[in-house]
């Protein structure tokens, strides 16, 4: 067990280093509890330090207990939420990529466990012997996705059909040679290793099975469902974003009010802002490199191409090797990200934005600025260059003497985050809706 119910921080009291050869384990990943944990933590300077940069929810500081507690070289298989594969908070992913080898991802499916109707995953790495500065790893990541689990996954839990044999036959082939494994069958895949880097999503099958291979896994088959059955779908789903809601809104008042200060992002007190260059896909073709030249194309976040340090050096082209808040100034305009790349550049449609005070929470200053840009109903129309941008102003939490709040800062960008979450489970409920048929009366 990874919780002492007698205490408020259980195991996350006493971080161990290098002591398990093998950790199996189902940690906590309800949101309730997260702030007065948090707090314990920020406390104790010994905790602060340990969890440093852990991420969102209560899942993620036991990740970071899990990773510091493996020995070099041995293995953890941990079940997680969605949520902290597919989060635009890169920390966990960030941590277990530069301290472990990532060897496997399995989807679960939902209501695999009676008590968690939304779906699940088995992230299974080893430790490496030092940490790695570097996103690298050193061989691709073996996904499987389970269909059935054995056993009927409602109330009545009867038997029936399972791929687990499967995955464990499958899985002890890859992990005996890991260079020379091929999949035995579709649910099964190889993944690149290249695929897995702290900014991307690790949700496997919305990632790396396309709608024909997931019709053939009958994983969106159109059903027929009645309507008592609808309803009892709908009935879960509503009350389970209502629990994350209400967790959401619970602690809003706990400390009194909450007391904001306004920061223009042309204030050169708090904030530097970036602007970057023209850089050709010719430019580009011709230069080809290792450096992802930041752009605007895509969903916002995509990538122009790579190109070469040397031309970027060459040419006075700034190279960035920190993470920066990112703002699209053309294109998908105002979109919002933090760039967490080893090193990259910045095309001309969008700026980058650094913090000059330690005490300003950089995943706060993100969605405060998503707030603020969209309150001012920016889009294609209306560009975001740096005569608007420095013109925009975000609310920033302070404590009663005026100084900036971090503490309050990291709640509300993990309560952001967790709408996040909220959203992502009504459209999936919504997409699996496209694929089935309800039936009127009885069937």
């Amino acid at each position: 067990m990874l919780v002492d119910h007698t205490k408020i921080l259980g195991t996350l009291e006493f971080p161990q280093r290098n002591k398990f050869d093998l950790i199996l384990t189902n940690p906590p990943f309800t949101v309730r509890g997260t702030k007065v944990i948090k707090e314990q933590i920020s406390g104790q300077a010994d905790l602060k330090k340990a969890y440093d940069h852990a991420g969102i929810g209560i899942e993620s500081l036991f990740m970071r207990w899990i990773i510091d507690a493996l020995k070099p070289n041995c293995q953890a298989f941990v079940i997680v939420p969605t949520g902290i594969l597919a989060r635009t908070e890169t920390s966990v992913r960030d941590y277990l990529l530069r301290n472990c080898e990532l060897d496997a991802i399995i989807s679960l499916p939902e209501n695999t466990f009676y008590n968690t109707a939304n779906q699940t995953y088995i992230v299974c790495f080893t430790k490496k012997e030092q940490p790695s500065p570097t996103w690298e790893l050193g061989h691709d990541v073996f996904c499987y996705i389970v269909r059935e689990i054995g056993e009927t996954r409602d109330t009545l839990r009867f038997p029936c059909k399972t791929d687990l044999n499967d995955l464990v036959r499958q899985f002890r082939t890859f992990y005996a040679d890991k260079d020379y494994f091929e999949p035995r069958s579709l649910n099964c895949k190889l993944v690149d290793k290249s695929m897995f880097k702290p900014e991307n999503r690790w949700d496997i099958e919305d990632i790396f099975w396309d709608e024909n291979e997931k019709i053939q896994l009958g994983l969106t088959e159109f059903k027929t469902i009645n309507i008592t059955h609808f309803e009892s779908e709908l009935d879960a789903t509503v009350e389970s974003i209502k629990i994350d809601l209400d967790d959401l809104k619970t602690g809003n008042d706990d400390n009194g009010d909450i007391y904001y200060n306004e920061l223009t992002l042309g204030d050169t007190n708090y904030f530097k802002l970036l602007r970057g260059q023209r850089i050709t896909k010719s430019q580009i073709n011709d230069n080809t490199g290792d450096i992802p030249v930041i752009s605007s194309s895509g969903k916002g976040n995509g990538y122009l191409g790579h190109i070469s340090e040397k031309w970027l050096d060459e040419n006075n082209h700034p190279l960035f090797d920190h993470p920066l808040i990112t703002v699209n100034a053309d294109g998908s305009v105002g979109d919002v990200f933090i760039r967490r790349e080893l090193k990259y550049t910045l095309n001309d449609v969008v700026i980058g934005i650094e913090l000059l005070d330690s005490n300003l929470d950089q995943n706060y200053v993100m969605y405060a600025l998503k707030e603020s840009i969209a309150t001012a109903r920016f889009k294609y129309g209306a560009k975001l260059y740096m005569k608007r941008l420095r013109k925009l102003s975000i609310r920033i939490p302070v404590n009663e003497m005026g100084d900036f709040d971090v503490i309050q800062q990291r709640q509300e960008a993990e309560k952001y985050e967790k709408l996040i979450e909220v959203k992502y489970a009504i459209k999936r409920f919504a997409d699996d809706l496209e694929n089935k048929f309800i039936i009127i009366g009885s069937n």
